[in-house]
């Protein structure tokens, strides 16, 4: 009997990617070190998985496969310059709206930044200029998810 590792978690990976082969490239490089460092994780790209069908399909149709298997993952990883990607934006609106834990990175360290407590979604917490505290992820994921429900 042939026996299958059983990983911990699978994280969906989020990255621009625009069918440029420098950001496929970079997915790999991201992926192959977050694999050496989570053995026990398993990471999945919408890149790699679809990305061959970048032309043949709809936009809309590429994103709902991406949210498709978004959609199988226990959590999403986002890196990259994910605020100007429509499609990361959406990915991470669509983990807003169905409980799905995503974090920030940035050069494949979390750039979480936090003053007193975590932000109730699990994303990046900025300090404003009058002392507080705000969540710009939470402000783009919430304009996204309002231009979907237009749509």
């Amino acid at each position: 009997m042939i026996q299958i590792k059983e990983y911990k978690t699978v994280v969906y990976v989020s990255h621009p990617s625009k069918n440029l082969p420098e950001n496929t490239e970079r997915i790999e490089e991201i992926i192959k070190k977050l694999h050496r460092l989570y053995p026990d994780v398993l990471f999945v790209s919408s890149v790699h998985s679809f990305g061959f069908m970048y032309d043949e399909v709809s936009y809309n149709d590429g994103l709902d496969m991406c949210l498709w298997l978004l959609d199988k993952t226990s959590e999403m990883w986002v890196f990259g310059d994910w605020h100007n990607s429509v499609g990361c934006c959406c990915e991470v609106a669509y983990c807003q709206n169905n409980g799905i834990p995503w974090k920030i990175f940035t050069d494949n360290e979390c750039c979480k930044k936090v003053k007193d407590s975590d932000c109730a979604y699990g994303c990046i917490l900025w300090d404003d200029d009058d002392g507080g505290s705000y969540c710009e992820l939470r402000n783009v994921a919430e304009e996204f998810t309002e231009e979907l429900k237009n749509d």
